[in-house]
């Protein structure tokens, strides 16, 4: 896809110019989305961008990223059904919402 190829070239370049971190995280997490969604047959490197993002984020302490990586990855198994793994990655982005952001709560509910 297109978005993919501009995606893989904006990380090479991040990685090049030793972007920032945060910057990095997010593109990770675009790849995991356009295999996610655009190429489906694909969803084990979508795992594994949404991974590599997440332990950036958590390194980072970007909470609503790290949440973001969760019911992301919470997704993919679903799709895989996978569904044990899929409750516990969501169940994982409740608990920090509920530790960081308790106010959304009412919204997920």
């Amino acid at each position: 896809s297109e978005a993919l190829k501009y995606q893989i070239k904006a990380l090479e370049i991040q990685q090049a110019i030793y972007d920032s971190q945060d910057q990095i995280a997010d593109t990770l997490f675009n790849i995991g989305v356009i295999y996610r969604t655009q190429l489906r047959s694909k969803t084990d490197l979508s795992l594994d961008y949404f991974k590599r993002a997440l332990n950036i984020y958590e390194e980072l302490q970007k909470n609503e990223d790290v949440i973001r990586c969760y019911y992301a990855m919470g997704q993919v198994y679903l799709e895989k059904k996978k569904k044990e793994i899929a409750l516990e990655c969501h169940l994982k982005a409740l608990e920090l919402v509920n530790g960081h952001f308790p106010l959304y709560l009412p919204y997920y509910i």
